[in-house]
């Protein structure tokens, strides 16, 4: 998050730098005008990180059982929120939710870069939870194998792709 804040907010700066109208600067990056008008009338990066940096949360003291439930292979945010409630959390579920989505992201990226350009630690991680998670494995693979077929322009295999990816129906 800091790395993307300093990012867009120099690009908000030089284009306001170039006399752009906060709605040409929207446009032109993609962001909601409101966004851009934030970027736009911070005085610092540090401005629009102070409010989130450092900032405790209910979920603080309930952390490091997040963490050791991700490491264990637990993901679902309706069970890890109802184990930390019978701990005392008060919070919802969407600061679990929250709180999970980073760690996804960082999964989701792995999945989706070459395994040769992971480094150990990376490949490492991404095994393991591999290892922990079936249905994930399965979709890693799928990711994979749409890929190679993308890459080889084997455009032909689409339909067979397509009918291996789809879910098997369940029975009724």
């Amino acid at each position: 998050m800091v790395t993307r804040t300093h990012e867009r907010c120099a690009q908000v700066q030089a284009l306001k730098a170039k006399s752009l109208s906060l709605n040409a600067i929207s446009r032109e990056l993609g962001l909601a005008f409101r966004t851009v008008r934030k970027y736009a009338n911070a005085t610092s990066v540090d401005e629009l990180l102070a409010p989130t940096l450092g900032r405790s949360s209910k979920l603080d003291q309930f952390k490091p059982y997040l963490t050791r439930r991700w490491n264990e292979g637990c993901s679902n945010a309706v069970q890890l929120h109802a184990e930390i409630k019978t701990q005392g959390f008060t919070g919802s579920q969407r600061a679990v939710q929250g709180w999970l989505k980073p760690l996804r992201g960082r999964v989701t990226g792995w999945i989706m870069t070459h395994p040769d350009r992971l480094d150990r630690e990376k490949k490492t991680g991404l095994e393991q939870i591999l290892a922990r998670c079936p249905e994930l494995l399965e979709t890693a693979g799928l990711v994979r194998s749409f890929v190679t077929m993308m890459t080889n322009r084997d455009g032909h295999l689409l339909d067979d792709w397509i009918a291996t990816a789809e879910p098997e129906p369940r029975p009724t």
